[in-house]
């Protein structure tokens, strides 16, 4: 048998729900993707100045219903390295590529992210056997 361990109340949960979906519907989140900002228009979403989105709750909810459940499999180029995610792993992780910003040691500064960038990531992440 396993031991469950519930470090939040159900109101705790409600509570951290509630507060992400006022913060998405009254504050928003900065995009960057021209793309994805219509996308989110074309679905009920209202765009503000600077590329803030807001996303009412009606849109979350659709998501949220919409989201497989269960058993997921991330596919990669090398099928030997995919992994299924189902929640009975020991310890779930999923590494993610999907940078915006990140600091340039080189160049001693932020910047967004290239295509150059991510295609040296995916090269390396092809080379680890964890990725």
């Amino acid at each position: 048998m396993r031991a469950k361990l519930e470090v939040l109340s159900r109101q705790e949960l409600d509570n951290i729900y509630q507060t992400a979906i006022d913060i998405l519907e009254k504050i928003g989140t900065n995009i960057e993707d021209d793309e994805i900002i219509k996308l989110l228009k074309d679905n009920g979403c209202r765009v503000g100045d600077n590329k803030i989105v807001y996303i009412p709750e009606n849109v979350i909810e659709k998501c949220l219903k919409t989201t497989p459940r269960g058993k997921i499999n991330i596919a990669g180029r090398d099928k030997s390295k995919d992994m299924v995610v189902d929640g009975n792993q020991k310890y779930p992780y999923i590494i993610s590529h999907v940078l915006m910003n990140y600091y340039d040691e080189l160049n001693d500064n932020y910047r967004t992210i290239t295509k150059e960038d991510m295609k040296r990531f995916i090269t390396i992440s092809d080379y680890l056997d964890t990725i």
